[in-house]
């Protein structure tokens, strides 16, 4: 697998960097990619191991998944189909590809890849809201077009959209997880990578003040807050007052230093940016379009679920009152589509699933301290990134899915740790 490393990290940072785009580009080389991995697989197939819980949960989802696309199809769904590669096909994609990636030495590599990936995301939107106020960046505007970029600029504030923001959105709480483990990400990285952390936040908290997205503004401030209580759940670190403090002063500098560079560049009004993100709770605000129109769907959707609470009507089913916008089986209410598709049973297998995850992060980051310096960030950012996924349904793409499957690898690491240091006991026992 080594040597197909770098074309799988080449991969990764354009799932990153351009996400949705260039489909048979990356596609191509996708191919590529499985086909030098099944070479691999054929040749020693020792180097492709799984752990049975990891397995377990694989079949159990994807089991769940298939009965309800074809419970969908029964229904007339008009989603059915479609919606299959993202719960049947890429999570066993996923999965066979974590079995080749059974070393810490692996994810260090794909973090670093994220690291880069997150800085380019971010830059991109620096330098997209950049090009109306400067001409000369107009040469970029071919890579923003590939991005679906468009932007709005008002009178206190901006909004723009780009394909890889969600890049940032779980860059932002990643690079605060990271940060705040100090001296211990010493075990994987070197000074350089810390300070191209310090510069990665900076640029990722400046995109939030001016990305116009709620979603992004509440995951920027619940990360802090996550990792403090993350670290203190895995027993990484007995924080001193000194070292809140500490924690406290690096933050309030970098919030200082992000909200005076786009006040001063940009022209950004702090009190209309906090209008903005208080009017996007407002759902009994008629003017607020975004806002009518989830709470529409949320009635629409809960409302005909009740027909049928426990399995509800198949994935790729649409409600007839309140079709979704670009596709009648697509919301933005992620979570209330998924309750109305595949009814209590679904939600409760799914949930299930990232519950266990959750924890086995939690416990294994307390027994492995070299894992726990990443299985840490992720964590948080994984925590940050489904609220985000709440209200803007990303997790419906192949390419925003590795947001799930990176702590799936770094616990099937563990869990092979926790079965070879089992293994080794009983052989020591049967010695004795």
């Amino acid at each position: 697998m080594l040597r197909l490393g770098g074309w799988v990290g080449l991969f990764f940072l354009l799932m990153l960097v351009v996400p949705t785009t260039l489909q048979a580009e990356r596609g191509a080389l996708l191919a590529l990619i499985f086909f030098g991995s099944i070479i691999i697989f054929i040749i020693s197939q020792s180097r492709w191991v799984i752990s049975p819980p990891v397995l377990s949960w694989l079949i159990i989802c994807v089991t769940y998944s298939l009965f309800s696309i074809m419970w969908g199809v029964l229904n007339g769904a008009p989603g059915a189909i479609a919606v299959s590669t993202v719960y049947v096909l890429w999570p066993i994609f996923y999965v066979y590809f974590i079995g080749f990636a059974k070393t810490t030495e692996c994810y260090v590599f794909f973090v670093k890849v994220l690291l880069t990936g997150i800085f380019f995301a971010a830059m991109s939107g620096i330098l997209f809201v950049a090009s109306s106020f400067y001409p000369a960046l107009s040469i970029l505007f071919p890579f923003f077009d590939l991005l679906g970029g468009s932007l709005g600029l008002y009178e206190n504030s901006i909004a723009f959209a780009l394909s890889n923001m969600a890049t940032v959105i779980y860059g932002l709480p990643f690079l605060i997880g990271t940060l705040m483990l100090g001296t211990r990400t010493s075990v994987h990285f070197s000074r350089k990578w810390k300070v191209f952390c310090v510069v990665n936040l900076l640029a990722s908290f400046f995109v939030m003040l001016i990305s116009g997205r709620k979603a992004f503004m509440v995951v920027g401030l619940v990360s802090m807050p996550l990792s403090l209580v993350l670290m203190r759940m895995t027993r990484i670190a007995n924080f001193q007052i000194k070292s809140v403090f500490k924690i406290l002063g690096i933050s309030s500098i970098v919030i200082t230093f992000g909200v005076l560079i786009a006040s001063i560049t940009l022209n950004l009004d702090l009190s209309a940016l906090q209008e903005y993100f208080i009017s996007g709770f407002d759902f009994g605000d008629a003017d607020n379009i975004s806002a009518a129109r989830r709470a529409e769907q949320f009635n629409a959707l809960i409302g005909e679920w009740q027909s049928s609470p426990f399995i509800g009507f198949g994935h790729g089913s649409a409600s007839h009152s309140a079709p979704g916008d670009v596709m009648p089986w697509a919301y933005e209410l992620q979570y209330v589509a998924l309750l109305f598709q595949t009814g209590i049973l679904g939600v409760l297998t799914y949930g299930l699933a990232v519950a266990w995850l959750m924890y086995q992060m939690v416990r294994l980051s307390t027994k492995y301290a070299d894992l726990g310096v990443l299985m840490l960030p992720a964590l948080v950012a994984l925590i940050c990134f489904l609220i985000a996924n709440a209200t803007n349904p990303y997790l419906s793409k192949f390419d925003y899915l590795w947001t799930l499957f990176l702590p799936v690898g770094l616990v099937n690491i563990g869990l092979l740790r926790d079965k070879a240091m089992s293994t080794s006991c009983k052989g020591l026992h049967a010695h004795a």
